[in-house]
């Protein structure tokens, strides 16, 4: 079977859809698919069994600079495939051509063309959704199906995106090397990732005595629409410097293909995301405030859309009530040293260990989602 995947971006460029895409490809390939990657990445990294093929028409700088570009190109290169299935991946987003393009495709080739939201909006097709009369339609989350259906009246089936559990294993048991604690936020650095918050955290755990170290990944290359990155870059290494924790914070230079390595040599992954969905917790009610434990959230500056300021670091925020059982974090006051409490009693992280992996194991293994 003919299978292409359709992105705007593909590792070397940092990212969950760009990930997805390159571990989805490759898994594919490895069932016997004859699969390649149509990117907007001009110089993307070769994926075993998987041709990459760089189109100009997905060129999400161009995009941005408003130049123009020609959606024929996506057409010959899609029509030289002759694919039986195409997957595109926020193809909503950005631009509207290469969305019409492949719908027009499908129906001249006769190709099934299937679509996964990794988020809800812009919808740019709003005029135009195409997508609807295509083979099939996937959310990454309820949260985002959910969104879908409210802000575009479009319901598309929930399809998590899966986990490549043998990249992504665990080499020893957590805080098995006996020494300071290894804490991991692996994350673009961009303001609602909350890399702000993990600095916090590192400030707040040396306070009550429980040494920790942390590693940021340094995501030099990333679709940043908002040219946010280098903003908020300077903001958290002002922060890791108001804090003093320079000593335990360390920025790491990281690529898809060294994110399995970090994994493994974390006890702790943090990501406290300061989006509506805080990813483990469940959505909170009335979030006027993030869940993120540091006071409120980052406001632009004024006048200016792309720059960003963190303002009354460390004042405790009012606690959030998620729904159902689930506990979203709360203003320092609330916090616990939870740190502490783990090293008393060191059974109780060899029993939760594989607790925490099982639900993973069960309903986001990649294999399961490739089907």
């Amino acid at each position: 079977m003919q299978v292409v995947q359709v992105h705007w971006a593909f590792p070397p460029t940092t990212g969950g859809v760009e990930s997805h895409v390159a571990d989805l490809a490759t898994a594919l390939a490895a069932r016997g698919c004859d699969v390649t990657v149509v990117t907007g990445e001009e110089r993307p990294e070769p994926r075993p069994g998987v041709a990459v093929v760089s189109c100009a028409a997905l060129n999400l700088e161009r995009i941005r600079a408003g130049e123009p570009l020609n959606d024929r190109e996506l057409a010959v290169a899609i029509t030289r495939l002759r694919p039986h299935v195409v997957h595109g991946h926020n193809l909503h987003h950005f631009a509207t051509g290469p969305a019409v393009v492949l719908d027009a495709l499908a129906q001249e080739l006769d190709f099934a063309v299937h679509h996964t939201f990794h988020e809800t909006w812009p919808d740019l097709l709003h005029d135009r959704p195409v997508y609807r009369g295509w083979a099939a339609n996937y959310a990454v989350s309820q949260h985002v199906g959910e969104a879908c259906e409210a802000r575009i009246g479009f319901r598309p089936d929930v399809r998590p995106l899966g986990v490549d559990v043998h990249r992504f294993r665990c080499a020893a048991d957590a805080f098995a090397h006996g020494g300071t604690p290894r804490l991991l936020h692996p994350a673009r650095l961009l303001p609602w990732k909350g890399v702000h918050v993990s600095v916090e955290a590192v400030a707040l755990l040396r306070d009550r005595g429980v040494p920790v170290h942390l590693t940021i990944t340094d995501t030099a290359r990333i679709a940043d629409w908002e040219g946010e990155l280098a903003d908020y870059r300077r903001v958290v290494l002002d922060l890791i410097d108001a804090r003093d924790v320079a000593d335990r914070v360390a920025l790491a230079r990281a690529s898809y293909l060294d994110m399995p390595r970090l994994y493994a040599a974390a006890d702790v992954v943090l990501y406290p995301t300061l989006a509506a969905e805080p990813y483990g917790t469940g959505p909170p009610r009335g979030h006027e405030r993030p869940p993120s434990g540091g006071g409120e959230p980052l406001r632009r500056h004024p006048g200016d859309g792309r720059r960003w300021r963190h303002r009354r670091l460390g004042r405790p925020g009012r606690p959030c009530r998620p729904r159902g059982r689930s506990r979203a974090p709360r203003g320092r006051s609330h916090l616990r040293p939870a740190g502490r409490r783990c090293g008393a009693r060191p059974g109780c992280r060899v029993l939760l260990a594989p607790l925490l992996r099982q639900r993973p194991l069960e309903d986001y293994r990649l294999a399961s989602i490739e089907k």
